[in-house]
């Protein structure tokens, strides 16, 4: 759902429109697996728990988050969240790999 529809004044909804249409741009910058590990970000999971999930290195994940914090030009990941939301981003749960027991989200 996009928010520019709320503000019935023009020059508030012109500025709003504009945000969402550079967060839109900020979240299409980035790779099909970039996004995933977006997701799994904003969804709170460690790097490490992400690798696990993806069948990949914590490394490569890292390097990916780095890879995600450029191409957007985030400097958090609040940024991060701002933009997936005014982008209308939607988020999916992946389902499966249960996370074994050594594997946990404490870095």
């Amino acid at each position: 759902m996009k928010l520019s529809h709320l503000f019935p004044d023009e020059t508030v909804r012109r500025m709003v429109i504009g945000c969402e249409q550079d967060a839109t741009r900020r979240i299409n910058s980035l790779t099909p697996t970039q996004r995933l590990i977006m997701e799994q970000m904003l969804d709170g999971h460690s790097s490490k728990v992400i690798a696990y999930r993806l069948g990949c290195s914590v490394r490569t994940v890292e390097n990916h988050r780095m890879a995600i914090y450029e191409r957007t030009e985030a400097k958090s990941l609040t940024d991060l969240l701002r933009y997936s939301l005014l982008a209308d981003f939607e988020i999916r749960t992946i389902i499966g790999n249960e996370i074994p027991a050594g594997v946990t989200d404490d870095e």
